[in-house]
């Protein structure tokens, strides 16, 4: 009997209780539900099993000890020098708690800390920042000739991000805790299309000085209620954490690109073949 092999589900009969497995080497395997500790298989399922040669109860290889992948955690972790990287980008979109330790450790390469973020955190003038930030009635409009102009009213919010993380790429160079705490906020008032400028569309809108004054006095408002908030909820553990979970959500989603779309390539592409393979010749 072979180690511990890796491979999908590419038939299995509920009725019957016997499928096959596609391996690597693109050959099929045989295997049956008692040679298994599952109750059933879906097609697609990343498996593990050993091989068992033929003897005189069987005169081809089969799969035994089949097993679903993320059930397989140590078996995999010990044999890991046996498996390319290929396999190995299969095994892990299989059992998540190997991805998370391949997460971890590529985090470590990366030299994420959580000793430097908390410096950020410690360092920030949270008044400072929260002072930045404003909601205000904003005008704006689009001016397309010989059509339609398109004019409008809102309310929304500015918000001015501090920091860098030297392990963020340029578009997340923005505390992500922060942002949640004093959020970004576009509240509609009036929208126009006419065939006039937008600006004159605008004046029109503002001779209403009383309604004017009303939208200004409910953005102070807004603005008022989200600082307090912000100042009462605030929490520097919190924060931390957040920053952190981001900074290893970007290792994790650099892992999914360095396996997932191969693995998923040679899945959808075998899951394909197996099109051709028809159950019903087996219920004769």
């Amino acid at each position: 009997m072979t180690g511990i092999e890796i491979g999908l589900i590419k038939h299995y009969d509920e009725i019957k209780k016997f499928g096959f497995i596609r391996c690597f080497d693109e050959n099929d395997i045989f295997f049956h539900i008692s040679d298994s500790c599952e109750k059933s298989f879906d097609i697609g399922d990343i498996v593990g099993f050993s091989i068992q040669q033929p003897n005189i109860f069987s005169s081809k290889n089969k799969a035994v000890n089949v097993k679903l992948a993320k059930d397989l955690t140590e078996e995999f972790r010990n044999d890991r020098h046996k498996f390319c990287n290929f396999q190995w980008g299969m095994i892990l979109k299989g059992n998540n708690t190997l991805f998370e330790e391949y997460v971890s450790i590529e985090a470590c390469k990366a030299n994420i800390s959580l000793i430097s973020i908390q410096e950020y955190v410690d360092s920030l003038d949270l008044d400072h920042f929260i002072n930045l930030y404003q909601v205000k009635v904003i005008t704006g409009g689009r001016n397309k000739p010989g059509d339609d102009d398109m004019a409008s009213v809102a309310i929304a919010s500015s918000w001015l991000p501090l920091g860098k993380f030297l392990h963020l790429p340029d578009e997340v160079k923005k505390d992500v805790y922060l942002k949640q705490l004093l959020p970004s906020i576009r509240k509609e008032k009036f929208h126009k299309r006419a065939f006039t400028s937008w600006g004159d569309m605008v004046s029109e809108y503002r001779e209403d000085q009383e309604n004017w004054i009303k939208l200004e006095a409910e953005a102070s408002q807004m603005e008022f209620e989200i600082k307090q908030k912000a100042k009462e909820t605030y929490n520097k553990v919190q924060h931390v954490k957040a920053l952190y979970e981001k900074e290893i959500d970007i290792v994790r989603d650099r892992c999914h690109t360095d396996f997932y779309p191969v693995a998923d390539h040679w899945k959808y592409s075998q899951l394909m073949m197996s099109a051709t393979f028809s159950p019903a010749r087996f219920k004769k």
